[in-house]
């Protein structure tokens, strides 16, 4: 079979200027503020460093998440200024309240920033050069308490939308840009992990990404990855899942969510996340993914030496392993 020549394609440069760099050091941007030395151990800028940290996986379909977001939106009494929110506002608020729950002694979530993807957006076209590490930042109000879900999920509703906004996204990747060259000239790497009382989401949800099934719709996986520092959240869409008689599950609109935390608030949080999902709507049993500690694999090991078996317990445990 012959494939099709591949030609490189040209990409712009966003239509922002340097003289932006004064005014981007304005722009709140947690994510550049801590980096370290490349070849060292990530140092992640939370309380327990080089505590061992366990993953939280869990899916909710696309009816429970649809009912999350109406369980949310019932609290805010009909308020228009909600009528925006999105169904990740709503999961992603009520994520963050629930790890302020089940880990009382730790700071409480006030700040949710997520990953953005400026391509395509304002006067960015979207074919523009750059790394899409541009993240929203938004606070949680002094005046409400951290168990306020729908004005957490307002705030990150918020911070979106100004993101979108020309001035401020040019001032944002302006500023990104700069802080990325200097840690390249200083051989640093940029630490994203998530600071104490933040809570980092990173979602691919809107993107479909078993529309490349290699000839095997309905049924194509993939395997995401996520960081180990506590608090750092990946969303997608749900793998399609094979079931006992053969037949295969479409997951389209539904959301898996991931992330790593200490391990004495993981079973808190199990217990607290179900009990906020159900008093909030939710119907249906939450569906949890089993966690598996890989320890056969050396330090250093580049992923191509990792032996098959390993590479099959690990596909296995996110039940994404072709059958």
């Amino acid at each position: 079979m012959m494939l099709e020549p591949f030609e490189r394609p040209v990409y712009d440069r966003p239509p922002f200027p340097k003289t932006l760099l004064a005014e981007g050091e304005e722009v709140d941007t947690p994510w550049l503020d801590v980096t370290y030395p490349v070849g060292t151990r990530q140092a992640h800028h939370h309380p327990e460093t080089g505590t061992p940290t366990v993953r939280v996986d869990f899916r909710l379909s696309s009816d429970q998440v649809a009912q999350l977001k109406k369980g949310v939106l019932a609290l805010t009494n009909d308020d228009p200024s909600f009528a925006r929110l999105s169904a990740q506002d709503a999961l992603a608020a009520t994520l963050a309240v629930v790890i302020t729950e089940a880990a009382p002694d730790a700071p409480a979530i006030r700040t949710v920033t997520t990953h953005i993807n400026f391509r395509g957006v304002a006067d960015v076209a979207p074919t523009s050069a750059g790394n899409a590490l541009v993240q929203a930042v938004a606070h949680l109000p002094e005046s409400s308490a951290s168990t306020d879900i729908p004005t957490l999920a307002l705030s990150i509703r918020r911070s979106l939308l100004s993101s979108r906004d020309t001035t401020t996204l040019g001032k944002l990747l302006v500023k990104t840009s700069a802080r990325f060259a200097e840690a390249a000239r200083n051989t640093h790497y940029t630490d994203f992990s998530s600071a104490p009382g933040a809570l980092n989401i990173n979602s691919t949800r809107p993107y479909n990404w078993t529309s490349a099934h290699f000839g095997y719709p309905g049924q194509a996986r993939f395997f995401h990855t996520c960081s180990d520092a506590p608090r750092y959240v990946k969303m997608f869409t749900p793998n399609p899942t094979r079931q006992a008689d053969g037949s295969w599950r479409d997951w389209a609109g539904g959301a898996e969510v991931m992330f790593y935390i200490e391990p004495r608030y993981r079973g808190p949080f199990i217990k607290a996340f179900e009990a906020k999902v159900y008093a909030l709507g939710v119907q249906g049993e939450v569906e949890w993914m089993e966690s598996v500690e890989i320890t056969e694999v050396p330090d250093n090991t580049a992923w191509y030496d990792i032996p098959r078996t390993i590479l099959s317990k690990v596909a296995n445990s996110f039940n994404y392993r072709a059958q």
